[in-house]
């Protein structure tokens, strides 16, 4: 690997192109059992996904086994819905981290497919 390759590979591992890190929408929901907290939840993620226009899918980490009925929402907004029931923490910091994991596989797809466009085009 002659220098200025070396040179080269550590400005690509070292630098990564701009990108909005902070999330879209924060929020905690309270309220008694029965009062819309999921059902309001579900609302707001499908409304930030038609704004943003996603075309993933949105995930859901269920604590109290509602995904079920919110499954019809997301189907009339041809949003697909991926869910885990689990009340386990270790089982939320997997999802976490498969999380995570899938973000860095896209990240360094984009960086591979820029690589095969024409210098013009990066």
């Amino acid at each position: 690997m002659n220098t200025k390759t070396k040179e080269r590979a550590v400005v690509d591992t070292f630098f990564m192109p701009a990108q909005n890190t902070k999330p879209y929408f924060k929020a905690a929901l309270e309220g008694f059992a029965g009062s819309g907290k999921t059902y309001t939840a579900a609302l707001i993620a499908i409304g930030i996904h038609k704004r943003i226009k996603s075309q993933k899918p949105i995930i859901m980490f269920d604590t109290e086994k509602a995904a079920k009925f919110l499954k019809p929402l997301f189907a009339d907004a041809g949003i697909d819905l991926l869910v885990r029931e689990s009340k386990s923490f270790a089982d939320l910091a997997q999802a976490m981290a498969q999380d995570a994991l899938m973000s860095r596989r896209a990240y360094k797809r984009m960086l591979e497919v820029r690589e095969m466009l024409p210098a013009e085009k990066k």
